[in-house]
């Protein structure tokens, strides 16, 4: 089950007039930000985060200088892994600085089935985190077992 953020654009009023203009951004590991980071950063206009991937190079490039290539290549490996773990939160940065409001936390599969769950959601069809509402709790029996022994300090009947 994947975890997905609901945004919607600077100025929508509620989120039932930005129906069409919902975003809907899954929470996890990007592998296009994790294999070429500053195409990523390009294309979805994260200019701070390849601004962070270029200066986290040049520091990379450096080490490797001083201290060998193959100390380099594990230090890159292992920025590139969180860049591409934080690859979506710096999406979100940058649309909440464009003026986009996160609205709402849906978990299903897919893409498509977290829009279906949210919409639900937001038509009142659905509970809390776009899940089909509760049942009422059953009741419980109330019985004794003479499996366990009693617990001591415990006084049942209420007697004294």
């Amino acid at each position: 089950m994947a975890i997905f953020t609901v945004h919607v654009p600077p100025g929508a009023g509620d989120a039932a007039e930005a129906a069409e203009d919902v975003l809907l951004l899954r929470e996890g590991f990007l592998w296009t930000a994790f294999l070429v980071a500053p195409v990523w950063a390009v294309v979805r206009g994260a200019w701070m985060a390849l601004l962070v991937w270029v200066v986290a190079v040049a520091a990379v490039a450096v080490l490797g200088e001083r201290f060998g290539s193959s100390a380099g290549l594990v230090v890159y490996i292992g920025f590139a892994l969180w860049f591409g773990l934080q690859a979506q939160d710096f999406r979100r940065r940058h649309l909440a600085g464009r003026g986009w409001q996160f609205i709402d936390i849906v978990a299903a599969p897919t893409a498509r089935e977290a829009e279906e769950r949210y919409f639900a959601k937001l038509a009142g069809d659905v509970g809390p985190a776009g899940l089909p509402p509760m049942p009422p709790p059953r009741p419980q029996a109330r019985h004794r077992s003479s499996a366990f022994p009693p617990v001591v300090g415990y006084v049942s009947g209420g007697g004294a």
